[in-house]
């Protein structure tokens, strides 16, 4: 595979690695990256980055452009993660975690006022809802869908969420499947659905897109469930807050992204 560009190949790349360095967050850690690959300087923004970068991309068998977007930092992410530990590494546009309902609202939107007085919400005001909010993300492993019986019925690959924790839900799944923990994800409940906490009238986080539910079956509510401590420390590791750690009834189920609520 070649790993010559021109020069227009490289000023395009010059371009681009200073966006991509932003968005994905890489940009904190140019000159790990620059050491990692023998770039000669470990400005990302220069003409000799994007060279090194193509000759990683050509040893890796990865589109060589010179620009560390969204597939070949997947990669490189693991490359450069030391094995057996968490990567450390959120999404440069992760929101704050929020805390209580007033910055829940301020962080994900509020639907409140698209709702009836009863709680309720028509079928044209949930769309509205769902546009401006959602996003489909995409799992790296497919995880299985269960019935009540524990036998698999579908499986997943792809999720919604709020459009701001889509790329959080997606780098925790990534870590999962770097530590080598798919195993420990047994069955997938999901992230949205707009509803109120059960055995309340709050909204639930899932009605923001906010909350996942997974390995139903061994870990109900009110239980301790068995959900692995490997997968709870990924969890925690990029912000969210396990329903195992609530102080009133336990869900050991559940993770969501935000806390005092």
């Amino acid at each position: 595979m070649s790993t010559e560009l021109s020069d227009s190949d490289v000023a395009r790349a010059m371009i681009a690695n200073t966006r991509w360095g932003q968005r994905l967050g890489w940009d904190r850690f140019s000159a790990a990256i620059a050491k990692f690959i023998g770039a000669e300087e470990a400005n990302s923004t220069q003409a000799p980055f994007a060279s090194a970068v193509a000759a990683w991309q050509a040893r890796n068998s990865v589109e060589v452009d010179g620009i560390l977007g969204p597939d070949s930092w997947k990669v490189m992410e693991r490359q450069l993660a030391p094995a057996g530990s968490l990567t450390g590494i959120m999404p440069a546009n992760a929101p704050r975690v929020p805390s209580g309902f007033d910055e829940i609202i301020a962080t994900f939107g509020d639907p409140q006022p698209l709702m009836e007085p009863d709680g309720t919400i028509t079928k044209p005001n949930l769309e509205v809802w769902e546009r401006k909010t959602l996003m489909t993300g995409e799992l790296p492993f497919a995880i299985s869908v269960l019935n009540d019986n524990g036998t698999q019925i579908d499986t997943v690959k792809t999720f919604t969420a709020h459009r701001l924790l889509t790329p959080v839900f997606e780098a925790v799944f990534r870590e999962i499947e770097r530590q080598g923990l798919q195993k420990s994800i047994t069955s997938w409940e999901g992230i949205y659905a707009f509803r109120s906490i059960r055995g309340h009238h709050r909204l639930s986080l899932h009605a923001f897109g906010a909350a996942l539910d997974i390995n139903s079956l061994t870990n109900q509510l009110n239980t301790v469930g068995d959900m692995d401590p490997r997968v709870i420390e990924i969890f925690r590791h990029f912000g969210f807050l396990w329903g195992g750690d609530f102080h009133g009834r336990k869900d050991p189920m559940h993770f969501q992204y935000a806390t005092g609520y």
